[in-house]
């Protein structure tokens, strides 16, 4: 018996953070989030965003949350 995760392909992270950095400000993008929810949203993207080198800049592709504040505060 195999785990469904077993069967999936492997991803290096530089592949896959960026997909889930553009998941979730897809999500912070939704006006209907609750404060938590976004709250929330804001601290994962923080975190992928440090492990990919981005802290402190921000690049021209990646939008503001949906509240306008600037995606490095949180």
């Amino acid at each position: 018996m195999t785990t469904p995760y077993l069967n999936r392909p492997l991803l290096p992270l530089a592949v896959a953070l960026p997909l889930l950095l553009e998941n979730i400000e897809a999500e912070l993008a939704d006006e209907k989030l609750e404060a938590a929810d976004e709250q929330r949203l804001c601290r994962r993207a923080k975190l992928i965003r440090s492990l990919l080198g981005l802290s402190g800049r921000r690049p021209a592709s990646l939008p503001t949350g949906h509240s306008g504040r600037a995606w490095s505060e949180s």
